[in-house]
């Protein structure tokens, strides 16, 4: 009885095998198929089956609406070498993928094709995207960047993030207390900090208010503001004094060093502590 099982299983045991290796060949041939021609190069051959008797302006106008229906914004061009600042604008503010031309299509297709597109994708914004990228490629390249020296930058402190909750002081000859300014500042930023693209350019500083207290005395001694009228000379002057240097040190302040959820805005309000000391 022992024997017999043994042939039996000897017997079955090939044609597991075989019918294990036909599996694998079959799994083989599908996967060639995946992995043998470019699958965007055979999706061009596909449309280029369908043109039919359309010319190649139809049809790229034809495939153009298609893809836009899809909402699969393209552009195309010819090959370029480097980087593509435009294409890269495009395809972040508006979605649009850049893809290169080839020879499968004539340049009057792709031609026909681009205008359409650029007419159905202007229509859907309400303005001439192209023209809004280009002037913003201009932009990121012509933007002004003030140098600062190492020897300038000392006089700058880090106010955004003072992990070292250092003192930053500002010496005055008609200051004749030490004071302790507590301020809040506007920082209006010209393009939005999310958007890596462009330049961090800081398009105005306002100081917004302080509150004025003395080293001697825990009490505030005034609460200035912008939106009120400042009747003392002195409480002026401290305002225009500090006005001047926030306006300066926030000017030149690392944004890009700010936490990811601070940069959804164009505007950031911030404040801190600097001291008014009289000048030895």
């Amino acid at each position: 009885m022992k024997t017999v099982i043994f042939l039996y299983f000897f017997l079955i045991t090939p044609f597991c095998c075989l019918a294990q290796i036909n599996d694998n060949n079959n799994k083989s041939e599908v996967d060639l198929s995946d992995f043998g021609i470019d699958s965007l190069y055979n999706e061009e051959l596909k449309l280029k089956a369908e043109q039919g008797k359309l010319s190649d302006c139809e049809f790229g106008e034809k495939i153009a609406n298609n893809e836009f229906n899809k909402q699969n914004y393209i552009y195309y061009s010819k090959e370029l070498v480097g980087s593509c600042l435009y294409c890269d604008i495009l395809q972040h503010d508006y979605n649009v993928k850049w893809r290169f031309s080839n020879n499968l299509f004539s340049d009057e297709y792709y031609k026909c094709f681009n205008m359409e597109m650029s007419e159905l994708l202007n229509k859907k914004y309400g303005f001439d995207i192209f023209k809004k990228t280009s002037k913003k490629v201009e932009c990121v390249y012509n933007a002004k960047r003030v140098p600062i020296s190492s020897e300038d930058s000392k006089c700058i402190p880090i106010l955004i993030e003072n992990q070292r909750n250092e003192k930053i002081y500002i010496k005055d000859s008609c200051i004749e207390d030490t004071l302790k300014i507590r301020y809040r500042v506007e920082v209006t930023f010209e393009y939005s900090l999310i958007d890596t693209m462009m330049p961090i350019v800081v398009k105005s500083v306002n100081l917004i208010d302080m509150d004025i207290s003395s080293l001697n005395s825990p009490r505030i001694i005034a609460s200035l503001s912008k939106f009120e009228p400042i009747k003392s000379p002195l409480h002026q002057y401290i305002w225009d004094i500090c006005s001047a240097k926030i306006a300066y040190w926030y000017k030149f302040q690392p944004y890009n060093e700010l936490p990811e959820g601070e940069k959804k805005v164009n505007t950031l309000y911030m404040g801190a502590n600097i001291w008014l000391v009289p000048e030895s």
